[in-house]
């Protein structure tokens, strides 16, 4: 089960497409395969649209120009 991040328990509608909790008004979809720590590396393009490596998390604390 998957944690809601608004209320600090589980979803309460889970499933292979999504996880959806009515009362925070929170829900998750699932896009393709998890990501690993590979999809974390440096020299991934930033998906701020930037063109700088980075990827995710990897910069975010960084000021952009």
């Amino acid at each position: 089960m998957t944690r809601c991040p608004g209320g600090g328990h589980n979803f309460p509608h889970e499933d292979d497409q999504a996880a959806r909790c009515d009362e925070h008004g929170i829900t998750l979809m699932w896009h393709g395969p998890p990501i690993v720590d590979a999809d974390l590396t440096e020299g991934t393009p930033c998906l701020c649209g930037c063109g700088e490596p980075g990827g995710w998390g990897v910069d975010l604390a960084r000021p952009r120009p």
